[in-house]
């Protein structure tokens, strides 16, 4: 782990944002102590000519993907708007209609047959990320634009009735209000 210089983290930790909510607790944590920012920083000009071309192909994907639908005529706002939950904030990709709040994801074929497959399966990263958005904006409803980056294909994955990540999500923000240190960590394995 990187040094952890908690006088230079924010009091709930600023390795922690909606995108990475939904990890475990235990890495949660150490986000929240100031350990494990993967070494970058959060600097882009730290990361490897490989990883920033990742993240470009989905910034460009994602306004590739925008772009159409507001050319399609649908009410495309709020891109990259700030949201605040319970203390935590994160950007979103847009809002749909005034009521959906949507997020595009790059995916390879793999993730992509995985999540749109006969019986689709959604990291609990995604999942709780858009409950956060959300809950935070209070919309009805909420979903995934995913792309497929080998095939161009594109999917959209509802997830307005997931209750279950936003009742997580809560349950991990309640545990984060705690204070912690290490040691506590390791006498509460579970």
């Amino acid at each position: 782990f990187p040094s952890h210089d908690t006088a230079n983290q924010g009091t709930k930790g600023e390795l922690l944002r909606a995108s990475n909510l939904g990890d475990p607790l235990a890495v949660l944590v150490l986000k929240k102590l100031g350990y494990g920012d993967g070494g970058g920083g959060g600097h882009y000009e730290l990361l490897s000519p490989q990883t920033r071309n990742f993240l470009y192909t989905g910034f460009e994907v994602e306004a590739r993907l925008l772009s159409m639908m507001l050319a399609s005529g649908l009410m495309v706002s709020d891109t990259q708007r700030l949201v605040e939950y319970r203390g935590y904030t994160g950007h979103i990709d847009a809002i749909l209609d005034g009521e959906l709040v949507l997020d595009v994801k790059a995916v390879k074929d793999s993730t992509f047959k995985r999540m749109t497959g006969k019986k689709p399966y959604v990291s609990e990263r995604y999942k709780s990320q858009l409950a956060f958005y959300r809950a935070g904006l209070d919309l009805p409803y909420a979903g995934l634009l995913v792309y497929n980056r080998d095939t161009s294909d594109v999917a959209f994955i509802d997830l307005s009735d997931d209750r279950e990540a936003l009742a997580e999500l809560d349950r991990k923000l309640d545990e984060l209000e705690q204070e912690w240190t290490l040691e506590a960590i390791w006498e509460r394995e579970e």
